[in-house]
């Protein structure tokens, strides 16, 4: 296998751990009250995975400049957090899971600005049937207005589209994948730890020990699915272009009904999906656009 397909294989793997982990996410927002604490529960979890990073990939010396990148892009893996939180709490698993595709477009705007990363055609038609796709998805049509999820879902995907930019970036000028994720992690940690701060979510991070002890697996097993993810489709990034990996990335939510179809009468509490004929045949339809302009991006 050649490191293009390499990096193509690599770039599936992420939506297909990633779904499971939003189905997670959406069950930890019913569990946690405040979101800050949900953010640093997550990060703190994180962290034990670092030593898996460092066997895989040992970290170097990393300068005083990237540093400063690796913290914005640390902070903007925390901030997306909220809003992506906000949105599981007001939306289907899945359709926020398509919302991720609405910022596509910003990835080859950002791609050709600041890394002259161009793309054909036919892949921006793909990019532009992504995003109406998402769009279609999130409307509803008896108000004529856009879901809740919507305007901060964007907000996440804009936020995403500029970290992905500014990482290929940092391996573009040789940082090491092990270097750049043991730093964005240890910042990430720091940062979320900073938003708990405040005595109302400090007061309610010791209130929500007693959760944390009965979900913590559940939490480890949502970190490693997160991390498999995230990794895999950093890892790709050194293959491929980073708007062919984003764009991949984009079958996500057919995952996420693939598996609400298949297990929800199993556990039905982990699940946040309208099942209705109606529902399914338009999100399936949607669905098949999405897979249409991932083809195109190819």
């Amino acid at each position: 296998m050649n490191n293009y397909l390499l990096g193509i294989a690599l770039s599936f793997i992420g939506p297909i751990m990633h779904a499971w982990a939003n189905i997670i996410d959406n069950y930890f927002t019913n569990v946690f009250k405040r979101l800050e604490v949900l953010v640093l529960i997550s990060q703190i979890f994180g962290l034990l995975l670092i030593p898996i990073v460092a066997y895989l990939d040992p970290p170097h010396f990393v300068s005083v400049k990237f540093l400063v990148i690796l913290f914005i892009i640390a902070f903007i893996e925390i901030l997306y957090l909220f809003p992506y939180y906000y949105s599981l709490r007001h939306a289907d698993t899945s359709v926020v899971a398509a919302l991720f595709s609405v910022g596509k477009l910003f990835v080859p705007l950002f791609a050709f600005l600041f890394i002259n990363e161009q793309l054909s055609t036919s892949q921006y038609i793909g990019f532009f049937i992504l995003t109406l796709s998402s769009i279609i998805l999130s409307m509803d049509f008896e108000e004529m207005k856009l879901s809740k999820a919507f305007v901060a879902m964007l907000l996440v995907s804009m936020m995403l589209a500029a970290q992905s930019i500014l990482l290929k970036y940092v391996y573009q000028s040789g940082v090491g994948w092990g270097s750049s994720v043991l730093w964005m992690n240890l910042f990430q940690f720091f940062i979320a730890l900073v938003f708990c701060l405040p005595p109302k979510n400090f007061q309610d991070l010791f209130v929500s020990i007693t959760k944390i002890k009965s979900v913590g697996k559940l939490f480890f097993l949502s970190e490693i699915l997160s991390w498999g993810g995230t990794l895999s489709g950093y890892y790709a990034l050194s293959f491929i272009p980073v708007s062919i990996s984003k764009a991949i990335g984009s079958t996500q939510p057919v995952f996420v009904l693939m598996y609400a179809l298949l297990f929800i009468k199993i556990a039905p509490k982990m699940f946040k999906e309208y099942l209705g004929k109606d529902g399914v045949v338009k999100k399936i339809a949607l669905f098949i656009f999405t897979i249409i302009g991932v083809i195109l991006m190819k």
